[in-house]
């Protein structure tokens, strides 16, 4: 039986992909409607900085690299767009290059395939929520997918002699722009190829390894009080919470592999060595030196991985029916789990200046997280913006916490003492009351179920 043209199960597959699109699409759009976070309210900070200050090492006072911030003050003066709710939409030029990197994987794995690639691409935290963000993590999920598909087109088209390796290096310097953990699948992606070139592209790829290099040495050789990650079980097991329908298609290749003894993972096994180096080198220098690995940082190796799984499964398996059913997981994930996930603000910082920047409490002192213990420049910097962007007429004086015990007066209009959020709670109920000397009650902002989300502290 044929539906258009198409075998029934064909059929069924596309309109489930049709169906997963629509409903990223959905999603995607009513992340506007989010207040932004504290991660996007401090690049929204330092893109009225000037080039030169962007370029300058230390500037920024963190470890991160500074060209995603030069990517969006770049499109925002060239398109004279100054509102982040229309400028976020600059990464839609990512998604283009998504888009055309999977074409190019559809001429070596076939249409079916690149659709489970891009299924399970769109359908992961990454993706729905994390990827039209005002910060780098649409340039890093899009560079890496360029870079992976060329870094496995490069190894098939070896096998013929006819590989170009310009492309690899040109997007691999591009993406080590991006972050250390980019520029560090790029290096030891370098490193798995130099052994097997002649000794002209050994030459490139040294050469290409000197841009990641040099940019950590530049920009995140600093020690920075600020930098708060963590190595922890939960932490990777929040990794896999991001990535639940990739995790699920593993599963269903490593089955299929048990039947041929795993001939297909080693095989392929030069295609994902970088990222098993990469991961590697993440986790040794974490239990050795500092935690250097959140779930997010992830992102850079998700593509190679994705590849990978293709890759095996069409050489040991190819099921049809595996296909549907892992965009069918896909599709579920999305509607269940991701998408109303991806509606909760991480902080809501706009009701909590909203609610707190009020015509009675206009130029009163208020504290704003425990900002004399923790990430002190960081919360000064998107308190500042955050109240710039949605309170245009009412602002408040931050002090810090313990300034605030010693300079707190009782006030008869202005109920709201401080705003808390996107940290781990350093003031308690309890505490602020017993030094205040009065009640004191905390109030979760709109559309938040934890603390970390934001606290509104108010006196009844």
């Amino acid at each position: 039986m044929k539906i258009f043209n198409l075998p029934i199960t064909s059929f069924l597959y596309y309109c489930l992909f049709v169906l997963l699109l629509f409903s990223c699409s959905l999603y995607i759009v009513s992340l506007n409607e989010l207040s932004l976070w504290g991660d996007e309210l401090w690049l929204v900070h330092y893109i009225n900085s000037s080039y030169i200050d962007l370029f300058n090492p230390g500037y920024l006072n963190d470890p991160n690299f500074p060209f995603s911030i030069i990517f969006f003050k770049f499109f925002s003066e060239l398109f004279n767009v100054s509102d982040p709710t229309k400028l976020v939409w600059i990464n839609l030029l990512n998604l283009i290059i998504i888009i055309f990197s999977a074409h190019l994987l559809r001429r070596k794995i076939g249409f079916d395939n690149m659709v489970v690639f891009l299924s399970l691409l769109i359908s992961s935290e990454f993706f729905i929520r994390i990827f039209f963000e005002l910060k780098s993590s649409g340039l890093i999920l899009s560079l890496s997918t360029a870079f992976s598909v060329l870094y496995f087109l490069y190894l098939e088209e070896k096998k013929k002699g006819v590989g170009q390796i310009y492309s690899l290096l040109i997007v691999g310097s591009l993406l080590s722009l991006i972050h250390p953990f980019c520029g560090l699948l790029v290096v030891t992606s370098y490193f798995v190829l130099f052994f097997s070139e002649e000794s002209r592209n050994r030459i490139l790829l040294f050469s290409g390894s000197f841009i990641p290099i040099a940019l950590v040495y530049f920009y995140s050789n600093r020690a920075i009080d600020d930098l708060h990650l963590q190595l922890s079980l939960s932490h990777i097991l929040n990794t896999g919470g991001f990535i639940i329908p990739i995790f699920i298609f593993s599963l269903m290749v490593l089955i299929s592999e048990i039947k041929v003894s795993f001939k297909y993972l080693i095989k392929e096994s030069k295609l994902i060595l970088p990222s098993i180096i990469s991961l590697t080198i993440i986790f040794i220098y974490s239990i050795i030196a500092i935690p250097i690995y959140q779930a997010r940082y992830f992102m850079p190796f998700v593509p190679i991985i994705v590849i990978y799984l293709i890759l095996v499964h069409k050489s040991s398996n190819n099921s049809h029916f595996n296909k549907i059913l892992i965009v069918l997981v896909c599709m579920l994930s999305v509607l269940f789990f991701y998408g109303p996930r991806s509606q909760i603000p991480y902080t809501n910082i706009q009701d909590l200046i909203v609610k707190s920047h009020t015509p009675e409490c206009n130029n009163k002192i208020i504290f704003f997280n425990n900002v004399d213990t923790h990430n002190k420049n960081y919360f000064i910097k998107i308190f500042a913006q955050a109240s710039k962007l949605y309170s245009k007429n009412n602002s408040r004086d931050l002090v810090s916490y313990n300034d605030f015990i010693q300079l707190y007066k009782p006030q008869t209009n202005c109920k709201i003492i401080g705003i808390t959020g996107q940290t781990k709670e350093t003031v308690f109920e309890h505490e602020i009351s017993l030094q205040l000397n009065t009640t004191v009650i905390s109030t979760l902002a709109d559309k938040c179920a934890k603390k970390g989300c934001g606290l509104i502290w108010s006196i009844p």
